[in-house]
């Protein structure tokens, strides 16, 4: 949000800097991406360790067996389904998928 608005703040200065306005166009899609997911930086750090300690072992069998079984024993498991979907929004329909497109 501090950089949001210090980039705003930029741009009332210079309208025709286009670096800025692509800096701000993907800072505001960034933002809206982690209010939909509602978790915190070090939440989903939580989530990235789990999931590759999880697929390094077992591997991908394409579903999130194992974000659902993070977030049950997280304290995120009465956001679960919101979650999911928000994960699914953004590219992650099972948890190598969550890796790769949601948490990279």
């Amino acid at each position: 949000n501090a950089a949001l608005t210090a980039l705003q703040n930029a741009l009332s200065f210079d309208k025709k800097d286009k670096k800025l306005l692509k800096r701000l166009a993907l800072l505001k899609e960034y933002a809206s991406k982690w209010q939909e997911l509602d978790m915190t930086p070090e939440q989903l750090q939580s989530l990235e360790i789990y999931l590759q300690e999880k697929l390094e072992i077992c591997g991908c069998d394409h579903t999130l067996v194992y974000t659902r079984e993070w977030l049950d024993i997280s304290t995120l498991h009465s956001k679960k389904s919101k979650i999911v979907k928000a994960l699914q929004n953004q590219g992650g329909f099972c948890d190598c998928e969550v890796l790769m497109n949601v948490i990279d």
